[in-house]
């Protein structure tokens, strides 16, 4: 039997209360069907979502590929055009996020970082220039031709959960497989209309501090995830622009988890499949059951393994450590471990 009020102002009361309840969460009804979308089903669902397009080349935004001369040689034939074309132009309606905008430079206890989560106001800034208001459906798109482009993609979907937006997906293998898939691609300018995006909260619980990694070290329940090259993780090299020649290797027990083995490096950046990332993980000794830290040169390679082991993979306990490399080696204190394997 359904719930009969015989005081009106109390009908009323009871509505307004539920109301704010769901603002101040930050709740509500999610029209992705899920961490990671298709083509098919972003077609099917283009007018009913937000596509942020988030690239490191703006320019191929808007760019028409240009047709390659065949060369020439003794024999009169002419070389034949690569059939792995470089993406250009953009999904229908698409937003334009260069990569740079994305990142934020802060200084914590003195010291400067650089590609660091943007600060809440930048960020809300950011969405309602970008056309996403809090009830918006959103879908987040890369270009797909590399890792790289997978990452990028990862960090804005991790940025958007921290700050308590649910109803966001990637687009496995971004426009690469849009193209590669048929759909139709566009060359016009990027121009949305104006969004109200506010973030809704602080979800602490998805962010690594220093500390709480330096914590991890010394504890066996918390594993720490190093997910860059192996060579990287070894100390075989080092980011110029991020660490020192004299910083290499990797944070003290941290397992090697190299993004590369869950989306693929060899053709369209596409996620592997959950089983087969869960099997390769078991391989390499990391346990996607268990509390976890992952970590890359500056969070971003680190946001798309938070991406599979929360996400993916259903770890509510997975955290990414946002300053991951560059801020854990500018303090001389902080160990490290080179040359060895975890």
């Amino acid at each position: 039997m359904p719930l009969r009020l015989s005081n009106p102002t109390a009908h009323w009361t009871v509505m307004i209360g539920c109301t704010l309840l769901l603002l101040a969460t930050g709740l509500q009804a999610r029209t992705t069907p899920g961490p990671l979308v298709d083509t098919a089903w972003l077609a099917e669902n283009l007018d009913d979502v937000v596509v942020l397009d988030v690239r490191t080349a703006p320019g191929s935004f808007m760019k028409r590929e240009a047709p390659k001369a065949a060369a020439v040689n003794p024999c009169g034939v002419g070389k034949k055009e690569s059939k792995d074309k470089p993406v250009a132009g953009h999904i229908p309606g698409a937003v334009l996020i260069p990569w740079k905008d994305v990142r934020a430079k802060v200084k914590e206890g003195g010291v400067e970082l650089k590609g660091m989560l943007l600060p809440r106001p930048a960020f809300d800034r950011l969405m309602k220039t970008s056309g996403v208001s809090n009830d918006s459906a959103v879908v987040i798109v890369g270009n797909g031709e590399s890792k790289q482009d997978a990452l990028i993609a990862a960090r804005l979907y991790w940025m958007l959960k921290y700050y308590g937006h649910d109803d966001v997906a990637l687009l496995d293998g971004g426009t690469k497989q849009w193209i590669a898939d048929g759909h139709e691609v566009r060359f016009d300018e990027s121009k949305p209309r104006r969004g109200n995006y506010r973030a809704q909260t602080e979800r602490t619980e998805l962010l690594a501090t220093a500390e709480e990694v330096a914590a991890a070290i010394d504890d066996d329940g918390v594993q720490i995830l190093d997910v860059r090259d192996p060579e990287d993780y070894i100390g075989l090299t080092y980011h110029p622009k991020l660490t020192q020649a004299d910083r290499k290797g990797h944070i003290p027990t941290a397992k090697s988890w190299p993004m590369g083995t869950q989306v693929n490096s060899k053709g369209i950046a596409r996620f592997y499949p959950s089983d087969q990332i869960a099997q390769v993980a078991v391989m390499m000794d990391v346990d996607t059951d268990e509390p976890a830290i992952t970590y890359c040169w500056s969070g971003g390679q680190g946001a798309l393994s938070w991406f599979v082991l929360h996400e993916l993979l259903g770890n509510e306990q997975a955290k990414l450590y946002d300053g991951s490399m560059h801020e854990w080696t500018k303090d001389p204190a902080r160990p490290l471990a080179t040359m060895s394997i975890d």
